[in-house]
């Protein structure tokens, strides 16, 4: 009993000053960069920067991903991560993040504001958002969702980009920090949340030994970034005959999550 009060006391006091930091860093990540970070990198990264991380519970995703080439929001799968403390701390924290998942210029990372601050990053008739541009090199996104929060990303040949993306978010926060703690949430489907389901997915032969790849190597990356079991054995749900039934398994958001990366690699882009 004495352990479970100490605990809770902890977690109450954690919360606490996380809802009371001082600048607060809100981005999406794909499931694979997740799994390359891992709890244990996230606490080394509080560690060295003195700063809190929150990310998405298991089986919880963001619904709306960042613009496509057509200016509408997608529905890849991505976690939510936030990072909280000071300014500084947390620019070095986002740093180091990504460091980690890799600083490809053709990733740019979706970062998520509340719709009350859209207007004064935009400025009047979109002048401070041209400026912006110009210092970054970008092209400068801003889409709304369904919630009381937009997305920016900043789309650039140059790596540096997105930690420049950061730190201009970070400074102008000050004007909004307040809306931005309205903005917390990690979890997105409530409904779904801890809700176990599985899915048969048909997939012709050959797009059947793409997926599992040489050795099961792809198959077993899937089960390893979205938590889920998967079996392309026979089982009592058959296909027509040059198909394989996939089986996956888990929990309703990691297979939906991972049903979605399946079409999109190994059907809608075969097309």
């Amino acid at each position: 009993m004495a352990e479970r009060a100490a605990r809770k006391e902890f977690l109450d006091k954690r919360a606490r000053e996380f809802f009371d930091a001082s600048r607060y860093l809100k981005f999406l990540l794909s499931p694979a960069d997740m799994g390359k970070l891992g709890s244990s990198r996230m606490k080394l990264v509080e560690e060295k920067t003195s700063t809190m991380i929150q990310w998405s519970p298991k089986g919880d995703y963001y619904p709306w991903d960042h613009p496509g080439a057509n200016g509408s929001l997608t529905a890849r799968p991505r976690k939510v991560v936030i990072i909280a403390g000071k300014e500084r701390a947390v620019l070095n924290a986002f740093k180091l993040v990504r460091g980690i998942v890799a600083k490809s210029a053709e990733n740019p990372i979706p970062f998520i504001v509340p719709n009350s601050a859209v207007g004064s990053l935009i400025g009047p008739s979109g002048k401070k958002i041209n400026q912006k541009e110009e210092v970054l090199h970008a092209t400068i996104s801003v889409r709304s969702t369904p919630m009381a929060e937009s997305q920016i990303v900043a789309f650039s040949n140059v790596s540096e980009t997105q930690e420049e993306t950061a730190r201009w978010l970070l400074k102008e926060q000050k004007d909004y920090v307040g809306a931005m703690r309205d903005t917390l949430t990690l979890r997105y489907q409530h409904h779904a949340s801890g809700m176990k389901t599985e899915i048969y997915v048909p997939l012709s032969d050959s797009q059947a030994r793409q997926f599992i790849g040489k050795r099961g190597e792809v198959l077993r990356r899937f089960q390893d970034v979205f938590k889920i079991l998967i079996d392309t054995k026979r089982h009592e749900v058959r296909g027509p005959t040059g198909t394989t039934m996939v089986k996956m398994e888990g929990l309703f958001g990691d297979v939906h999550a991972a049903h979605e990366e399946l079409m999109r690699r190994f059907i809608y882009l075969k097309k």
